[in-house]
């Protein structure tokens, strides 16, 4: 199969599974699947490459969803195990995950429902036998697909918050200053720019979750459904796309 011809199956698939997303949002994998086909489709829109490919980093043509956290399978894991979205651009890679662990400073896992990472990296794991991973994270979506007659319990962006510390301790600081002995006083400041993380939903947000989220450096995004607030994804794409070197 030509890759263009895998590329407007995605499209089909984005679209076929957007139909029937609002009635299976009790299954948050279901959930999971159209959100990354979505950023799939819009990022090969506007010039990024989006290819499905297995761990072997091959083109496949039946595409593998990861249906429970997993390790990153090894290269050659075999046809069932799970694939993932390359993504390229102007010579460079990224990989675009559904369910990968991710090992935190305290040797926890964490499973993070999609992210993305830089294909180098992963391909290297790979190569090597596979298992959690422990590389440079790029982007993290939380997914919860609950039903719109409920707000999400305030305990689930509490925990991102915690899973963001344990995979990068300095992410919360954004600003320090450092002063001499004789007084002088320099403050700096850096972006979470190339670690965001975000707590999509299907349902509503209490107002305090999205005030705790927006503090600490977290994209909260509450009714996230085919054709209501997809505007969202297109900033998880402008998010992908700065990436990328112009």
């Amino acid at each position: 199969m030509e890759t263009s011809d895998v590329v407007a199956n995605i499209f089909k698939a984005a679209a076929a599974l957007g139909l029937a997303a609002p009635t299976l949002a009790a299954k948050g994998k279901s959930y999971e699947i159209w959100v990354m086909l979505e950023l799939a489709t819009r990022l090969d829109a506007v010039g990024v490459v989006a290819t499905p490919v297995g761990p072997n980093d091959a083109l496949v043509e039946d595409f593998v969803f990861r249906g429970a956290p997993g390790h990153m399978p090894g290269a050659d894991a075999g046809d069932d195990a799970p694939s993932h979205i390359r993504l390229e651009r102007n010579d460079q890679a990224f990989e675009m995950h559904i369910g990968l662990q991710h090992v935190g400073v305290s040797e926890a896992t964490h499973e993070l429902d999609i992210c993305v990472i830089p294909s180098w990296f992963a391909h290297q794991l790979r190569q090597d036998g596979g298992g959690p991973y422990r590389g440079p994270l790029c982007v993290a979506l939380e997914l919860k697909a609950l039903s719109d007659k409920y707000k999400l319990d305030q305990g689930i962006p509490r925990a991102l918050v915690g899973v963001a510390v344990d995979l990068d301790p300095t992410w919360p600081i954004v600003e320090w200053t450092f002063k001499t002995s004789g007084g002088h006083a320099r403050s700096f400041t850096r972006s979470r720019h190339r670690e965001r993380f975000s707590l999509v939903t299907a349902t509503q947000l209490y107002n305090n979750s999205i005030l705790y989220l927006e503090h600490h450096g977290a994209r909260p995004a509450e009714k996230v459904l085919p054709g209501n607030n997809e505007h969202f994804l297109d900033d998880i794409v402008s998010e992908i796309l700065d990436l990328f070197p112009a």
